[in-house]
């Protein structure tokens, strides 16, 4: 039996996360109370050694590669490219500054630190997996290890219902969405006899059985992997359960999961739709656009009618996705720019529940109205805020603009001017909304029983490199990930 070759240098991030995920359970059986301060440490020292060992493990050549490579380049199941490699450390960027801003959350559930940091390390192991997998047995795997992690996340408070709705929606849809996928790769093992990306495209490509580009068992099975994708991605009509996820989770895991599994499940989007099938483009770029099409109008409009700051974000989370769409639709030419604009997605939308994470109990859901006064009473929280919300409108000089100017370029080469017609216009209409937020801490008085404010330490540090991150990245964009 021929076993296929294993990409080590791909799998180094999972592995230091897996194992530290379980050093920090067993830790956590024994002295989770008092031993919440060494779980952290471990935690964050656990991120900075993925990081290390991502970096370590990739060549050169990785360092300057942002293309999708062709059908044949990977034989293995993984692959160590440059999407796997800047994707991933957008990943660990967004967990690390995750398990600084959950510390005010934890010391309200002290019990549980090293169930939480472990399942948190669980997830950011999965999203490692899922953007180096190159076939589809190693995406779903990585989609459920992620997914069940976030499933407990979600519902961790315990005492809030809300919350324990939030893991039920999200566990119902989630575990629906996967048997889409699942039933998606058995089709296209059906037709192309493996799971294998680099094969199935092959197989297509050479058109081995007659009518294979027609044949339902492509079609079918690429339209249900989409499905799994457009729910994870929150595209429109499947993010239906975002708002409330969103809402009901953990203020620190809501900001995680709203940047990390993006972060991951668009690069696995991007190396399936272009590595695995790129002679069914015709078909699948109208479902893509369509989808878009939908996702703006929704994600944007809704937002607008939200009172409460979480379902904002949710909303907004909803059609930032279908603005980095069309990035996925103009393919290899948006490589770049689909890396620069999750991380600066990144930083601004990790910012942003990072600081709600300093109102309340670390755990509130606040509304605009409570948002009032702030710049008076916490200049430093109200500005960082501010500066978040500016970079997800995409306001210039801010990382958001950045990016968004250059997914649309992209689009506007491949030829798609219509849709990025309609995404600047949404996108102003978005101004909205994020300068809401930033009028009500600054133009409009205290409210007459002021949210509580407090911030640690680590809360400060986050917030500030989160802020001068977006502010750089928009006056100086990284170059090389535009290549």
């Amino acid at each position: 039996m021929n076993f296929p070759p294993i990409e080590f240098n791909a799998l180094a991030p999972t592995i230091v996360l897996s194992v530290s995920a379980l050093v920090i359970l067993m830790f956590g059986l024994f002295d989770a109370t008092r031993g919440r301060g060494f779980l952290t440490a471990v935690a964050t020292i656990a991120v900075a050694l993925a990081a290390l060992a991502s970096i370590v493990a990739s060549s050169p050549v990785v360092w300057n590669s942002f293309g999708i490579p062709d059908a044949g380049a990977s034989s293995g199941m993984l692959v160590n490219d440059g999407f796997a490699l800047y994707a991933g450390l957008t990943i660990l960027v967004a967990t690390g500054a995750t398990v600084l801003i959950s510390g005010r959350y934890l010391a309200a559930e002290p019990t549980y630190s090293g169930e939480y940091l472990a399942l948190l390390l669980f997830a950011a192991a999965g999203m490692s997996l899922v953007v180096a997998a190159a076939d589809l047995i190693i995406l779903l795997l990585g989609i459920e290890i992620l997914s069940i992690a976030l499933y407990v996340l979600s519902g961790f408070s315990r005492s809030r219902e809300t919350s324990q709705e939030s893991a039920l929606k999200y566990f119902l849809l989630g575990a629906f969405s996967l048997s889409f996928m699942i039933y998606g790769a058995a089709l296209l093992f059906g037709a192309a006899q493996s799971t294998r990306l680099s094969t199935i495209a092959t197989v297509i490509a050479a058109n081995a059985r007659p009518n294979l580009t027609e044949n339902m068992l492509v079609l079918g099975g690429v339209g249900l992997i989409l499905v799994g994708f457009a729910f994870k991605l929150s595209f429109a009509p499947f993010h239906m359960w975002t708002p409330d996820t969103y809402q009901g989770a953990p203020t620190p895991i809501t900001g995680f999961m709203s940047v990390a599994t993006k972060a991951a499940v668009f690069v696995a989007l991007l190396r399936f739709l272009v590595f695995a099938v790129p002679a069914l483009r015709a078909e699948w770029s109208i479902a893509v656009a369509v989808l878009i099409i939908l996702t703006l109008l929704v994600g944007n409009t809704a937002a607008i009618a939200q009172a409460r700051v979480k379902r904002l974000l949710a909303y907004s989370s909803i059609a930032q996705a279908g603005y980095i769409g069309i990035g996925i639709l103009a393919g290899t030419a948006a490589g770049g720019a689909i890396l620069f604009y999750l991380l600066a997605y990144t930083l601004a939308n990790l910012g942003a529940f990072a600081g709600l994470s300093a109102l309340g109990d670390g755990d509130s859901d606040p509304s605009v109205e409570d948002l009032k006064g702030l710049g008076a009473r916490s200049p430093l929280l109200a500005g960082a805020i501010a500066i978040f919300m500016l970079g997800l409108a995409g306001i210039p000089l801010t990382a958001g603009f950045m990016g968004k100017l250059f997914v649309f370029i992209a689009g506007i080469q491949e030829g798609y001017v219509d849709l990025v017609i309609l995404a600047v216009i949404t996108s102003v209409a978005a101004t909205f909304y994020y300068l809401r937020v930033v009028i009500a801490m600054y133009f409009q008085p205290v409210s007459a029983s002021p949210i509580r404010v407090e911030m640690n330490g680590a809360t400060i540090a986050v917030l500030a490199v989160l802020a001068i991150g977006t502010v750089v990245l928009g006056i100086l964009p990284a170059g090389a990930l535009v290549g």
